[in-house]
């Protein structure tokens, strides 16, 4: 359990940052505007991540042998759910497309590397090799 909390915490972490770096940027380029868009992409891309690694931790606690599947099927959870929500999001709001664009692909990539490492981490620690009969 303790590897799921830092799991999350790593992932919010890693949003918190992207966003605190580039508030200034984006409100200097883009305007009210454009924060409103960054913060709407910060919120699908971590509601995705979190979404994402849900899987994995079920699996990696309760069937070890097959946290290399639950890795994959939640990165495909991401990438689906990150695009549903960000198409009804352009669906349903005035967006600034511009800066929600930039960030949704930012968030996403950076999210990305972080769910890699840290699926690399869980299959590491929690995978065993099926036993070999060698005779």
């Amino acid at each position: 359990m303790k590897l799921a909390a830092v799991n999350l915490l790593v992932l919010a972490g890693v949003v918190a940052l992207a966003v605190g770096l580039g508030y200034a940027p984006t409100r200097g380029r883009w305007g009210p505007e454009g924060l409103a868009s960054m913060w709407a992409a910060a919120v699908i891309c971590l509601a995705a991540a979190v979404a994402a690694v849900l899987p994995l931790i079920i699996v990696g606690f309760r069937s070890p042998t097959y946290v290399g599947q639950a890795a994959l099927g939640g990165t495909v959870i991401r990438l689906l759910l990150t695009g549903l929500l960000g198409v009804g999001y352009q669906l349903w709001t005035d967006v600034h497309l511009k800066s929600f664009l930039a960030w949704l692909t930012v968030l996403y990539l950076l999210l990305l590397v972080v769910e890699t490492v840290m699926s690399l981490v869980i299959v590491r620690t929690r995978w065993r090799a099926p036993a070999t009969d060698e005779r």
